[in-house]
């Protein structure tokens, strides 16, 4: 006596069939899974596919039972020691006598079940804690972080799978196979993509209705079932429904880092959710590193930076670069070099002996920063004679040379002994400073109230 196989080649991944775009599987594979869900131990008698009761068995032929609690069925054509099948002398329910003929009877068992049989596909997570663990292995945090569930829920929606006989002249009888094709609890089509997506097509035997479908909403789905299989009815072929219960979860993670704490919404498909990535409140950066700021706050850990002059760890797009050194830092350290017009160090700056200005001490020396040191000569139609004009005539009726750095204006004049220097404010023309030197030496001594005075005023 033989019975029928797991161990035969696996074709449940039902390649897409011919003709409606539905899914096709060999019979052996059907037939399989259809009796296990019908709680059925199948047996080949010579010809005959029987149907035997599991107390009927010998010890050493009861077959073993599956994770699932379904019936393990042996190799088709072969008993369990490799011998040729012998009748059975325990009898059973005669099924069929023809590959095509198990398939319809086990067909028609299944369009008379009720509710509709109950799938559910292989891999889906059926809690929180499988969905959690694969969630969580997508995201990296930086010592002290934690993740957790935070809410969740699972619903199930159920999918109609219909399944028939394919009728094809001349195929040989071990070739037989059945087509499922699947549609929502709205009868619609269900697209291919989505059919992979859900594993829709590779399932196992659950549960008709899951504990937490309402009895009311069960009876409208096995009503959608009923006018589906009745849209579909064959005379000659026996046509069954199914339904397949895809899990959709949503829900929020939680990372948490001290007394902070920072939420990622979830919501999709149990089988294919993907971990969502989070929304850093700081920059916006889509991220799935998180780590803290010296302040507290949850951020991207890429966005965050080690302060070279603090030690701190701070935003890097709100740390300055120094233009001397290199080394980034907080801005209260920095200062604006007019003549690099870059932030550098404080540490690195110096009071241009001409200007006043703070610069860095690479563009100065004694005798004034980059910015100031060669003026050149105002042109008689330059626009700042004409402010000059207007607020210091005395400035205006003389020559001089000019240079422009950052916020101020430079007047130098030389005469045979002695230099005499201007400095105004960019935006008001207010003087700053005015000094005076002897023509070879860059001390500059203020000059003097009333003389200041006559020089401005003329």
């Amino acid at each position: 006596m033989a019975t029928i196989d797991d161990s035969t080649t696996n074709d449940s991944d039902c390649p897409a069939a011919p003709g409606r775009g539905g899914r096709a599987e060999s019979w052996r594979s059907f037939v399989r899974s259809a009796a296990e869900g019908l709680g059925l131990v199948l047996e080949l008698s010579g010809s005959e596919f029987r149907a035997v009761a599991p107390s009927q068995l010998s010890e050493d032929e009861t077959p073993s039972r599956s994770k699932s609690g379904l019936s393990r069925i042996w190799p088709l054509g072969r008993s369990r020691a490799g011998a040729e099948p012998e009748p059975a002398d325990n009898g059973g329910e005669l099924l069929a006598t023809s590959p095509e003929g198990l398939v319809d009877a086990l067909l028609t068992r299944l369009a008379e079940r009720e509710p509709p049989a109950g799938l559910r596909p292989l891999g889906q997570p059926d809690g929180v804690h499988g969905l959690a663990e694969r969630l969580f292995a997508a995201y990296r945090l930086e010592e002290g972080g934690r993740c957790h569930v935070a809410g969740c829920s699972l619903e199930d929606a159920p999918f109609l799978r219909l399944t028939r006989r394919v009728v094809a002249p001349g195929v040989p009888q071990d070739e037989t196979t059945v087509e499922h094709t699947f549609y929502n609890e709205s009868v619609a089509a269900v697209a291919s993509e989505l059919i992979d997506r859900l594993g829709l097509a590779t399932v196992e035997t659950a549960e008709p209705a899951p504990h937490s479908v309402p009895r009311v909403r069960m009876g409208q789905i096995a009503a959608a079932a009923h006018r589906l299989a009745e849209a579909h009815a064959d005379s000659a072929l026996p046509v069954a429904v199914a339904i397949v219960w895809a899990k959709r979860a949503s829900g929020r993670l939680r990372f948490e880092f001290g007394e902070r704490s920072l939420d990622a919404p979830f919501d999709g498909w149990a089988r294919d959710l993907e971990a969502p990535p989070v929304v850093c409140p700081r920059t916006g950066l889509e991220t799935y590193s998180l780590g803290v700021l010296e302040d507290g706050d949850i951020v991207a850990a890429e966005a965050i930076q080690k302060s070279d002059v603090t030690g701190a760890k701070r935003l890097a797009d709100e740390l300055l670069t120094c233009a001397v050194t290199g080394k980034r830092g907080e801005a209260e350290h920095y200062v604006a070099c007019p003549v690099l017009e870059a932030p550098v160090l404080a540490t690195e700056t110096t009071n241009c002996p001409r200007c006043g200005q703070g610069v860095a001490r690479t563009v100065a020396d004694d005798a004034g920063c980059d910015g100031c040191r060669k003026p050149a000569p105002l042109a008689a139609d330059d626009p700042l004679r004409a402010e000059l004009t207007e607020r210091h005539p005395g400035l205006a009726k003389q020559k001089w040379s000019v240079a422009e750095s950052g916020d101020i204006v430079l007047l130098e004049q030389t005469g045979w002994f002695r230099k005499t220097l201007v400095v105004l404010s960019r935006e008001t023309l207010d003087p700053l400073r005015v000094a005076t030197a002897s023509r070879m030496s860059n001390t500059w001594r203020p000059l003097g109230a009333a003389d200041t005075q006559r020089l401005l005023g003329g």
